[in-house]
Protein backbone atom coordinates (compact mmCIF):
# COMPACT_ATOMS: atom_id res chain seq x y z
CA UNK A 1 0.00 0.00 0.00
CA UNK A 2 1.35 3.41 -1.20
CA UNK A 3 0.19 6.67 0.39
CA UNK A 4 0.76 10.35 -0.83
CA UNK A 5 -0.06 13.12 0.59
CA UNK A 6 -0.87 16.52 -0.49
CA UNK A 7 -0.37 19.66 0.41
CA UNK A 8 -2.79 21.41 2.69
CA UNK A 9 -6.12 22.57 0.21
CA UNK A 10 -4.52 21.32 -2.67
CA UNK A 11 -7.53 20.76 -4.97
CA UNK A 12 -5.49 18.64 -7.36
CA UNK A 13 -2.28 16.23 -7.21
CA UNK A 14 0.02 14.89 -10.10
CA UNK A 15 2.56 12.32 -8.71
CA UNK A 16 4.41 9.67 -10.05
CA UNK A 17 5.89 6.47 -7.91
CA UNK A 18 8.04 3.62 -8.21
CA UNK A 19 7.23 -0.23 -7.63
CA UNK A 20 9.50 -2.93 -7.24
CA UNK A 21 8.93 -5.24 -9.80
CA UNK A 22 12.03 -7.48 -8.98
CA UNK A 23 10.44 -8.13 -5.40
CA UNK A 24 7.04 -8.80 -6.69
CA UNK A 25 8.26 -10.81 -9.53
CA UNK A 26 10.92 -12.96 -7.10
CA UNK A 27 7.73 -13.31 -4.65
CA UNK A 28 4.69 -13.93 -7.50
CA UNK A 29 6.57 -14.88 -10.65
CA UNK A 30 5.25 -13.39 -14.16
CA UNK A 31 1.70 -12.52 -15.14
CA UNK A 32 -0.83 -10.08 -14.89
CA UNK A 33 -0.87 -8.05 -11.98
CA UNK A 34 -3.91 -4.69 -11.23
CA UNK A 35 -2.77 -1.40 -9.90
CA UNK A 36 -5.42 0.32 -7.88
CA UNK A 37 -6.17 4.02 -6.30
CA UNK A 38 -8.76 6.09 -4.18
CA UNK A 39 -8.04 9.33 -3.27
CA UNK A 40 -9.37 10.72 0.35
CA UNK A 41 -10.63 14.74 0.72
CA UNK A 42 -9.77 16.14 3.60
CA UNK A 43 -13.94 16.28 4.75
CA UNK A 44 -13.62 12.50 4.38
CA UNK A 45 -15.24 12.16 1.09
CA UNK A 46 -13.60 9.13 -1.16
CA UNK A 47 -13.70 8.23 -4.37
CA UNK A 48 -13.91 5.19 -6.46
CA UNK A 49 -11.53 3.24 -7.34
CA UNK A 50 -9.63 3.47 -10.40
CA UNK A 51 -7.89 0.02 -11.60
CA UNK A 52 -4.52 -0.16 -13.92
CA UNK A 53 -3.39 -3.51 -15.46
CA UNK A 54 -0.08 -4.55 -16.15
CA UNK A 55 1.87 -7.50 -17.24
CA UNK A 56 4.79 -8.66 -16.00
CA UNK A 57 7.43 -10.78 -18.06
CA UNK A 58 10.89 -11.45 -17.23
CA UNK A 59 11.01 -15.26 -19.06
CA UNK A 60 13.18 -15.57 -22.01
CA UNK A 61 11.79 -16.50 -24.79
CA UNK A 62 13.04 -19.82 -26.70
CA UNK A 63 15.80 -19.65 -29.04
CA UNK A 64 15.24 -20.86 -32.69
CA UNK A 65 15.48 -23.77 -34.31
CA UNK A 66 16.63 -25.29 -38.23
CA UNK A 67 19.59 -23.14 -38.83
CA UNK A 68 21.03 -23.60 -42.31
CA UNK A 69 23.91 -21.44 -43.69
CA UNK A 70 25.51 -21.29 -47.31
CA UNK A 71 28.74 -19.11 -47.66
CA UNK A 72 31.53 -18.16 -49.59
CA UNK A 73 35.27 -17.22 -49.07
CA UNK A 74 33.75 -13.93 -47.28
CA UNK A 75 30.08 -13.71 -46.63
CA UNK A 76 27.45 -16.42 -45.36
CA UNK A 77 23.86 -16.37 -45.21
CA UNK A 78 22.12 -17.48 -42.05
CA UNK A 79 18.52 -18.65 -41.95
CA UNK A 80 16.39 -20.36 -39.16
CA UNK A 81 13.24 -21.24 -38.19
CA UNK A 82 10.39 -19.16 -36.11
CA UNK A 83 9.68 -19.58 -32.43
CA UNK A 84 6.17 -19.88 -31.11
CA UNK A 85 6.09 -17.21 -28.94
CA UNK A 86 4.06 -14.07 -29.96
CA UNK A 87 6.10 -11.38 -28.16
CA UNK A 88 9.39 -11.89 -30.06
CA UNK A 89 10.63 -8.90 -31.52
CA UNK A 90 14.67 -9.45 -32.67
CA UNK A 91 16.73 -12.15 -33.52
CA UNK A 92 20.22 -12.51 -32.70
CA UNK A 93 22.84 -13.39 -34.54
CA UNK A 94 26.37 -14.29 -32.35
CA UNK A 95 29.65 -15.34 -34.11
CA UNK A 96 32.32 -16.74 -32.85
CA UNK A 97 35.67 -17.23 -35.22
CA UNK A 98 38.22 -20.25 -34.42
CA UNK A 99 36.53 -21.27 -31.09
CA UNK A 100 37.19 -17.72 -29.55
CA UNK A 101 34.57 -15.59 -27.72
CA UNK A 102 31.11 -14.86 -29.36
CA UNK A 103 30.19 -11.75 -30.39
CA UNK A 104 26.84 -10.51 -31.80
CA UNK A 105 27.13 -10.02 -35.61
CA UNK A 106 23.07 -9.18 -36.34
CA UNK A 107 20.16 -8.03 -34.82
CA UNK A 108 17.18 -8.52 -37.07
CA UNK A 109 13.44 -9.13 -37.28
CA UNK A 110 13.68 -11.38 -40.27
CA UNK A 111 14.31 -14.94 -40.21
CA UNK A 112 17.56 -15.16 -41.84
CA UNK A 113 20.66 -12.23 -42.11
CA UNK A 114 23.38 -12.42 -44.25
CA UNK A 115 27.14 -11.93 -42.48
CA UNK A 116 29.82 -10.20 -44.74
CA UNK A 117 33.61 -9.60 -44.18
CA UNK A 118 34.52 -12.78 -42.84
CA UNK A 119 38.49 -13.94 -43.84
CA UNK A 120 39.06 -17.31 -46.36
CA UNK A 121 40.47 -20.26 -44.58
CA UNK A 122 38.87 -19.92 -40.92
CA UNK A 123 35.86 -22.16 -39.05
CA UNK A 124 33.18 -19.28 -38.13
CA UNK A 125 30.21 -21.07 -35.96
CA UNK A 126 26.89 -18.82 -35.24
CA UNK A 127 23.93 -19.29 -33.24
CA UNK A 128 21.33 -17.28 -33.27
CA UNK A 129 18.71 -15.93 -30.11
CA UNK A 130 15.27 -14.70 -29.77
CA UNK A 131 14.90 -11.29 -28.01
CA UNK A 132 11.33 -10.41 -26.73
CA UNK A 133 9.44 -6.86 -26.69
CA UNK A 134 10.84 -6.82 -23.25
CA UNK A 135 14.44 -7.16 -24.03
CA UNK A 136 14.82 -10.80 -22.79
CA UNK A 137 17.28 -12.67 -24.55
CA UNK A 138 16.67 -16.37 -24.69
CA UNK A 139 19.58 -18.35 -22.97
CA UNK A 140 23.06 -18.61 -25.14
CA UNK A 141 23.85 -22.05 -23.56
CA UNK A 142 20.61 -23.04 -25.47
CA UNK A 143 20.77 -21.96 -28.42
CA UNK A 144 21.75 -23.48 -31.74
CA UNK A 145 24.78 -23.60 -33.34
CA UNK A 146 25.81 -23.99 -37.12
CA UNK A 147 29.58 -23.60 -38.29
CA UNK A 148 31.02 -22.99 -41.70
CA UNK A 149 34.62 -23.09 -42.76
CA UNK A 150 35.23 -20.02 -45.72
CA UNK A 151 37.01 -21.54 -48.32
CA UNK A 152 40.71 -20.23 -49.21
CA UNK A 153 40.69 -17.64 -51.53
CA UNK A 154 41.31 -18.43 -55.34
CA UNK A 155 39.33 -15.86 -56.93
CA UNK A 156 41.99 -13.88 -58.91
CA UNK A 157 41.39 -9.90 -59.27
CA UNK A 158 40.07 -8.25 -62.45
CA UNK A 159 41.15 -5.22 -63.87
CA UNK A 160 37.96 -3.68 -65.37
CA UNK A 161 39.14 -0.44 -66.75
CA UNK A 162 42.35 1.07 -67.51
CA UNK A 163 43.10 4.31 -69.74
CA UNK A 164 44.91 7.60 -70.15
CA UNK A 165 43.50 11.04 -70.27
CA UNK A 166 44.12 11.25 -74.09
CA UNK A 167 45.11 8.70 -76.91
CA UNK A 168 48.01 11.08 -78.27
CA UNK A 169 50.47 12.19 -75.54
CA UNK A 170 53.34 14.70 -75.51
CA UNK A 171 56.66 13.18 -73.77
CA UNK A 172 56.85 16.47 -71.68
CA UNK A 173 53.45 16.32 -70.14
CA UNK A 174 52.99 13.09 -67.39
CA UNK A 175 50.95 10.27 -68.07
CA UNK A 176 47.51 10.41 -66.00
CA UNK A 177 46.79 6.12 -65.77
CA UNK A 178 43.24 5.10 -64.54
CA UNK A 179 42.20 1.99 -63.49
CA UNK A 180 39.40 0.11 -61.83
CA UNK A 181 39.74 -2.72 -60.30
CA UNK A 182 37.87 -5.65 -58.50
CA UNK A 183 38.76 -8.52 -56.26
CA UNK A 184 36.24 -10.52 -53.79
CA UNK A 185 38.67 -9.89 -50.66
CA UNK A 186 41.67 -8.32 -50.56
CA UNK A 187 43.46 -6.55 -52.98
CA UNK A 188 47.26 -6.26 -52.21
CA UNK A 189 48.57 -4.09 -55.54
CA UNK A 190 48.51 -2.86 -59.29
CA UNK A 191 51.53 -3.56 -61.87
CA UNK A 192 51.64 -0.87 -64.48
CA UNK A 193 53.66 -2.00 -67.62
CA UNK A 194 54.23 -0.24 -70.97
CA UNK A 195 54.85 -1.68 -74.16
CA UNK A 196 56.29 -0.15 -77.87
CA UNK A 197 54.64 -3.27 -79.68
CA UNK A 198 51.86 -5.00 -77.49
CA UNK A 199 53.81 -8.11 -76.93
CA UNK A 200 56.71 -7.59 -75.22
CA UNK A 201 56.36 -5.42 -71.80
Amino acid sequence: VLTKQASSNASYLSLSTSIDTKAISDQYGDGLFFLRAKAYDGAGNESEYTTYSYTLDNTPPSSPSGLAITGTSTTVTITWEDVPEDDRAYFVVEMSKNGGAYEQVARVRALGAGIGGLIPGNTYTFRVRCEDQQGNLSDADQAETISFETPNDTTAPVVTSLSTDNSYLKDDVPVQVRFIVQDNYSLDNVRIQVSRNGINY
